[in-house]
């Protein structure tokens, strides 16, 4: 198969946007894919969107997906240690949509609480526990899921699979120039809330 160099023009709406993609090698029909409903939306309106263009992934793509995710592990942390990334703020983050999932999902926060927080200390708001069982999932992890998606940004979001507490989560990432930003967290098990593990933190 045909691959394309990056950075690639990729028309929407209300002009181009440039894929940037360098973790893996792109084909064409990939980019074909993301071209063929591209036009539909604006950049804006893409970016915003619940949901991108699923591009499918071949089984090399995914095997080297997981291997990049266990070089830049390694990088942060020979050791593999879930706070040692975590401090590694410059080239490992998580997004602020991923930390406000977290507090909803797993830390079990209403909206009204949520509300309350400014959105720029999500961070801080996650226990710290929360945050060490998140990347010790990732870490663990050695399956990504078959679709990527691309939403307009420079990168596509790749989603492995990983376990948190015996339960399956989905744990969205992409990689942008070598820094690993986490930007989604998906609990394929409602009512999952971190108050069934920690359940003395949350006492009233």
């Amino acid at each position: 198969m045909e691959q394309i160099n990056v950075p690639t023009e990729v028309v929407v709406k209300d002009g181009t946007v440039l894929l940037k993609e360098d973790s893996i090698k792109l084909f064409k029909d990939q980019i074909e894919e993301i071209t063929k409903y591209s036009q539909q939306l604006t950049g804006e309106e893409w970016r915003k969107s619940v949901s991108g263009i699923k591009v499918k992934l071949s089984k090399y793509q995914r095997e080297e997906l997981v291997n990049i995710k266990d070089k830049i592990v390694h990088l942060l942390s020979p050791a593999k240690k879930p706070r040692e990334i975590l401090l590694q703020r410059a080239n490992f983050g998580f997004s602020k949509h991923a930390l406000k999932r977290v507090l909803s999902r797993i830390e079990g926060l209403t909206d009204a609480e949520i509300a309350q927080i400014d959105g720029e200390k999500y961070y801080f708001a996650v226990h710290p526990e929360t945050l060490e069982k998140i990347v010790q999932a990732l870490i663990d992890s050695k399956e990504v899921e078959e679709y990527a998606e691309w939403k307009a940004y420079p990168y596509l979001n790749f989603n492995y699979i990983c376990t948190f507490d015996s339960k399956e989560i989905k744990i969205t990432v992409n990689f942008q120039q070598g820094i690993f930003i986490i930007t989604l967290i998906v609990i394929k098990n409602t009512g999952f809330s971190m108050r069934d593990f920690f359940p003395n933190k949350y006492k009233k």
